[in-house]
């Protein structure tokens, strides 16, 4: 029987759910907040969402760990994909609508190991039509639904990304399962078009899952049907407190001093000895002027997380400047 949300409400952190294929990042979110309704609303948000067709990890953001979002999504993810050589749907997946089809007989197995091998590590990616990027304030895919994805130049809409590893699983031609590690903005969709047009032919990716998302792996993620039969506790078992949450591009800074705490707490800037600063890191950096705008999750020392800072480098005197930009 479900206990009430009053006795053991949800805790705030990183909940990282096993999403099955089929419903929208959304509808997972709306469904725990049906299931462990709390007065004032839970607040919730996705570390990078996922489409129906994709499964996987997915992170989602509980209480006060969503001020955290903005941060968390710079970080890599973990993708194994197959794709079908020869045809290309207006969304680049298997629930689009055929729009193109090019021969890919001539394709060995041989050349998609050398197009993996050569396939550039960063390179500006065109966006696919069916998609969340925005244009004139609108999603991409609402302009596309409305039959006007014509009027749009997704080529001057290229953006940088960076494809950190990737690595050949299965050769069953014309389908080939690949995994990579990517980056904030990469859409894999793409990843498998541009692909297969440097094989001289399209493709069509069929299944996508998120294996990895902020250091979770997705045999430790929580599966959707643990979820409906769960209670209030067991769901809170899984939740990774804010402290706990790794991220390569955010360092932990523990405030020993209460008074300074209460300084940062109030907006005011603390500062720092250099060797103080980088005693109270959670890892050992070097040197100290490599932190320039490093972004600090700050902890008090009974290492409950309080904060956002960013760092500025030390001054002439060995001073490191320290002011919250955001609490938690």
């Amino acid at each position: 029987m479900l206990e009430p949300s009053y006795i053991s409400p949800l805790k705030d952190g990183i909940l990282f759910v096993n999403k099955s294929v089929g419903c929208t990042s959304k509808d997972v979110s709306r469904f725990i907040e049906k299931k462990f309704p709390k007065k004032p609303k839970i607040k919730m948000g996705h570390v990078g969402t996922l489409d129906p067709m994709a499964s996987g990890v997915l992170a989602i953001a509980i209480g006060k760990a969503t001020k955290l979002q903005g941060y968390l999504l710079d970080g890599p993810k973990e993708y194994v994909f197959s794709f079908e050589l020869g045809h290309e749907t207006d969304s680049l997946d298997s629930e689009g609508t055929i729009h193109k089809s090019i021969p890919s007989d001539h394709v060995s197995e041989a050349d998609v190991r050398m197009a993996v091998q050569n396939f550039p590590r960063s390179y500006e990616q065109v966006p696919p039509i069916y998609s969340a990027v925005k244009f004139k304030g609108k999603s991409l895919h609402k302009w596309a639904r409305k039959g006007k994805s014509e009027t749009i130049d997704l080529q001057s809409m290229k953006r940088p990304v960076q494809i950190y590893t990737l690595e050949i699983i299965e050769l069953y031609l014309p389908l080939v399962t690949l995994k990579a590690t990517v980056s904030k903005g990469t859409y894999v969709r793409c990843l498998a078009r541009d692909l297969a047009n440097n094989l001289g032919t399209c493709a069509t990716v069929t299944k996508l899952e998120r294996t990895e998302a902020l250091g979770v792996r997705i045999e430790d993620a929580v599966r959707q049907g643990h979820i409906e039969s769960g209670t209030v506790d067991e769901l809170n078992g899984f939740i990774v407190p804010i402290q706990n949450i790794t991220h390569p591009d955010i360092l932990q800074l523990t405030i020993i001093d209460p008074e300074k705490v209460t300084k940062l707490r109030n907006g005011q800037e603390v500062l720092l000895k250099s060797a103080e600063f980088r005693d109270s890191l959670n890892e050992s950096i070097s040197p100290i002027n490599t932190l320039v705008k490093k972004t600090l999750l700050l902890l008090s020392e009974d290492q409950n997380a309080f904060g956002i800072a960013q760092t500025q480098a030390a001054d002439d005197e060995g001073w490191v400047r320290v002011r919250m930009s955001r609490g938690l």
